[in-house]
């Protein structure tokens, strides 16, 4: 908590909606004089006690936008897939980073990712064994709280374990400038990110379907792939009394305001750290066109597109032999289908009008309003119907 006079670190270091919410800065402070606070918005920026702040300057060294990490050169591209099917399909494209995860923690490392909390708050958390990979599987379509996990993975890597961590670009820049060094057994993994939409608009979403269905949500999963891995953009919730949501990203209206980048973070759209040469060393996404590209690597069940940019990368990717399938290619075709790699969204013209009714509206009623699908999308909608309704979970 901040106490006394305050501002914000965007306004305290003049970087202003540049401010991407790493949380190095609050990570970095000696003096805990900055604490992560959400605007009005949703999003988190950091605040600054100015009457515990002894102006160290440590704050502005270690900002990825005032102070950019060394990034690793020209990367190598890969379509690659875990031969382990159970492990693919409980992931939202290859398969790759569990079986990353999986030989750092065989290692006695740790794995640092994205979960969703009981509140279904998407936070980042440590994992020591395997049984906690499974919640750090899968994308979640929401910009994710930091919390103490910079300071504990140092702490890791200082006591000679190795470390994985894995988050969007920016979050990497953050980690690896709070850092400030190389660490010998440190592993970065960041994504192809399309940007990251507002905790609050996740949170009015959850609480709009929990009133829809007079039901409380325990798990939700923003990719299901049930119906393969094209079709397998669908979100999912499970309900505590065992019924499911399964919707089309055209017809689900969270879905489709993330799609539409009306509700992305205001960095997202100059995003300072796309690009194919980044600080971290490998860079995972969705390989789509991959029936273009490398058509024996394409059997519905997900493809990863891995992007190698340093030894440590190249290293960790060669160590998983025959648990992986793996083929080289360029990487103009790599990134032909994936252009979030490299070029920043479209900001949305309605955002504004969109946060300002965001608690007045119903939430399916705010997204029409707002965000209109297009024709293409109205059709796949029709299709998706089918699977719309919640229905009761099998029995196993």
């Amino acid at each position: 908590m901040v106490h006394g006079r305050s501002v914000t670190a965007a306004q305290y270091v003049d970087i202003g909606q540049a401010c991407v919410g790493c949380h190095a800065c609050e990570a970095a402070c000696p003096q805990n004089a900055i604490a992560m606070a959400a605007d009005s918005t949703g999003f988190l920026y950091p605040a600054v006690d100015l009457e515990r702040c002894t102006e160290c300057g440590l704050c502005r060294r270690v900002c990825p936008v005032l102070t950019p990490p060394s990034r690793n050169p020209y990367p190598k591209a890969y379509a690659c897939v875990a031969r382990d099917d159970a492990l693919r399909h409980s992931s939202s494209s290859g398969g790759v980073f569990g079986l990353l995860g999986w030989r750092v923690i065989e290692a006695g490392g740790a794995v640092f990712g994205v979960a969703l909390d009981d509140s279904l708050e998407a936070v980042h958390v440590r994992a020591d064994a395997h049984a906690g990979l499974m919640q750090l599987q899968g994308s979640k379509y929401v910009q994710s709280r930091i919390g103490s996990t910079y300071a504990q993975a140092r702490d890791i890597l200082e006591a000679g374990r190795m470390v994985l961590f894995s988050g969007t670009p920016c979050q990497i820049a953050g980690f690896k400038s709070f850092l400030g060094r190389d660490h010998e057994g440190l592993l970065c993994i960041d994504i192809v990110c399309h940007g990251v939409p507002s905790p609050s608009v996740w949170r009015r979403y959850v609480q709009f379907q929990e009133e829809r269905y007079g039901v409380r949500i325990l798990e939700a999963r923003f990719r299901n792939k049930t119906e393969g891995w094209r079709r397998g953009q669908d979100i999912e919730l499970e309900f505590d009394n065992g019924a499911e949501y399964r919707e089309t990203p055209a017809r689900d209206p969270y879905m489709l305001a993330f799609l539409q980048d009306i509700c992305l973070r205001p960095s997202c759209y100059a995003c300072r750290f796309k690009g194919l040469e980044r600080p971290s060393d490998i860079t995972l996404a969705d390989f789509w066109g991959i029936e273009h590209v490398a058509p024996q690597m394409d059997d519905d069940k997900g493809t990863s597109l891995v992007l190698v940019h340093s030894p440590a990368g190249s290293s960790a990717i060669d160590c998983l032999g025959q648990e992986l399938g793996s083929v080289a290619v360029s990487i103009n075709d790599a990134i032909e289908r994936n252009p979030p790699a490299v070029r920043s969204a479209a900001p949305h013209s309605k955002t504004a009008a969109f946060y300002r009714n965001l608690d007045s509206m119903p939430f399916d009623g705010l997204v029409r309003k707002y965000c209109r699908p297009s024709l293409l999308r109205r059709v796949r909608g029709r299709v998706g119907r089918i699977v719309r309704q919640v229905v009761p979970r099998r029995a196993s």
